[in-house]
Parts: structure tokens; C-alpha cells; sequence
């Protein structure tokens, strides 16, 4: 975990979800990631296409990734960054508020859940 470069407006609730998602993730796909769910990705296009994320525009594509990724053999690489406090007025996306969090973190937790027991590369 990076400490510092973490998003400015996380709180203690988002720090430990993080860590617990991170985890979770690390464990299903056997990789050693410091921060599941933040960080820079980067990736070849066709990896989209071949991993299936396409399909799942409206999802947490940015889990899906890195997770999927792993079991597919991709060599990932971690950028850490740190984020600004988020803009817009509460309850908007992207700054989704104290209930639009949690549900957020239900929606990761599916989708860690789902491609831990569904996805498998052919």
C-alpha cells in the first residue's frame, strides 16, 4: 500500500474496503497487488477484446482487468498515483456519497466473486 498517494478524499471505511477488495483479489487470481482497485493500468487494446472486459461496459471493468489479466498469464505492472479530491455535487458518480460507496463496494465484491468462480481463460 502506498500511503501517501491515495485518493484525497478516501476515509477510513474506503481505506479498509480497499485493503479488504485488494485482498480478495490477491487471493483468487494469485497476484500480489498493493491497490486492486486504484492505480494506472495500462494495456494493449486487443486485451479488451480477449479478456471478455468489452461486455461489460457499464461494470467495474478497472477490477476486471488486472484480475482477469492474471489468469490469462498478462505481466502486470502497478503505477501508483494519487488523487485529487473528487468534484461534483454529492450522489453523482463521481462523487457517489456515503450510500453510492457502499454500493460501489458491492458491485467490486460481484464482480471479484464472479470472475473468481466463472472466468477462465480457453
Amino acid at each position: 500500500y502506498y500511503g501517501a498517494l491515495r485518493s484525497k478524499d478516501d476515509d477510513f471505511e474506503s481505506a479498509i474496503a480497499n485493503r479488504v477488495l485488494t485482498g480478495l483479489i490477491n487471493f483468487f487470481f494469485s497476484t500480489k497487488y498493493t491497490d486492486g482497485i486504484g492505480m494506472y493500468k495500462a494495456f494493449k487494446k486487443k486485451y479488451l477484446y480477449e479478456l471478455g472486459i468489452d461486455k461489460y461496459k457499464n461494470e467495474h471493468s478497472e477490477i476486471m482487468l488486472p484480475a482477469r489479466g492474471a489468469r490469462y498469464g498478462l505481466r502486470i505492472t502497478e503505477i501508483p498515483s494519487a488523487e485529487p479530491p473528487r468534484l461534483g455535487p454529492q450522489g453523482s458518480r463521481a462523487h457517489p456519497g456515503t450510500f453510492g460507496k457502499y454500493k460501489s463496494g458491492i458491485l467490486i465484491l460481484k464482480t471479484i466473486l464472479r470472475d473468481a468462480i466463472f472466468y477462465w481463460p480457453k
